[in-house]
């Protein structure tokens, strides 16, 4: 495990997003394909509000390991906060393979709202 992504997630915890992204991005330069740090990465972004560039990290995890849910979670609530309602929807259905996020899919077609171009 990466020295940085352990920095990145420290400082995550403590709300150093900015910092935390550094870290991420430095991990992922040592191990291009680890899809945790590319969720990690996903969800700092998230936390300052840079939902394309998240959805693009959680693209890069699911693409790694597209079983896992919690990439697919993470992506569908990216995906609301753009108002991309039917890829919320999708990606919903692919977490809740795992019972932790039944309902996910119930909550992205109340909370997601699509945008005007």
């Amino acid at each position: 495990m990466s020295m940085h992504y352990i920095k990145g997630f420290e400082a995550y915890i403590h709300g150093f997003y900015d910092k935390s992204i550094r870290e991420y991005l430095d991990a992922i330069r040592e191990e291009p394909r680890n899809p945790l740090y590319h969720n990690c990465l996903g969800l700092a972004l998230m936390a300052i509000n840079k939902y394309e560039e998240a959805i693009r990290e959680f693209d890069e995890a699911i693409r790694e390991d597209p079983g896992n849910a919690s990439y697919h979670a993470n992506k569908c609530l990216a995906l609301i906060k753009v108002g991309r309602c039917h890829d919320a929807v999708r990606e919903a259905g692919l977490a809740e393979v795992d019972p932790s996020f039944s309902g996910l899919g119930d909550y992205a077609r109340e909370n997601c709202h699509p945008r005007s171009l």
